[in-house]
Formats: structure tokens, C-alpha cells, sequence
């Protein structure tokens, strides 16, 4: 049978931060988008945001409730970015003379 025993506060700590080391995502904090605010973030009006999740081309969202859902904040900022470094990769080269 295995025996526990209650950590002292420096075993907690340590216990704390070795835990939290590895899982960085539960220490930060994710905003939840609702769909106007997606929308005044992407700039992208309601029925284009669900026909892309339909097309797999935007991040699904999650269901918060009955009758809500909402999009992660990271999610949402970092479809953006792909989108940013995309068009970079496929635009023409800029000729200055």
C-alpha cells in the first residue's frame, strides 16, 4: 500500500513551478471571443466567418453554452497570422525605381 504525506511549503512550491514549467498554456490566460468581436477583429462579417469554419478555412468554435459559443483569442490571433505570413509568401515583390 502506498503511504502519502503532506509536502511542506518549499516542496509545494517546487512541486508548483516543475508542474507549471511544463504546462505554460494553464498559466496563461486565453480570452474568449464572442462572434462580434471576432468579427471586429478579422473584419470579416458573420456569414463569412461560419461559411469558412464550414470550409475548414477558420478556427471552429467552442461551445460555451446552449445557445453561445466563442472563439480562443490565441486561435483567432494566430489564424490571423498565418493569414499575414500567406499573403507575405504569395505577393509580388515590390520594384522601386
Amino acid at each position: 500500500m502506498r503511504e502519502f504525506r503532506t509536502l511542506n511549503f518549499v516542496e509545494t512550491i517546487a512541486c508548483y513551478q516543475w508542474h507549471h514549467s511544463f504546462n505554460k498554456e494553464i498559466t496563461m490566460t486565453d480570452k474568449i471571443l464572442r462572434c462580434r468581436d471576432v468579427q471586429e477583429v478579422t473584419g470579416l462579417s458573420r456569414s463569412t466567418i461560419y461559411r469558412m469554419m464550414d470550409r475548414d478555412d477558420f478556427p471552429k468554435a467552442t461551445k460555451l453554452g446552449v445557445r453561445a459559443i466563442g472563439w480562443r483569442e490565441s486561435v483567432v490571433q494566430g489564424w490571423i497570422g498565418n493569414r499575414s505570413n500567406e499573403a507575405g509568401n504569395n505577393s509580388a515583390p515590390i520594384v522601386q525605381g
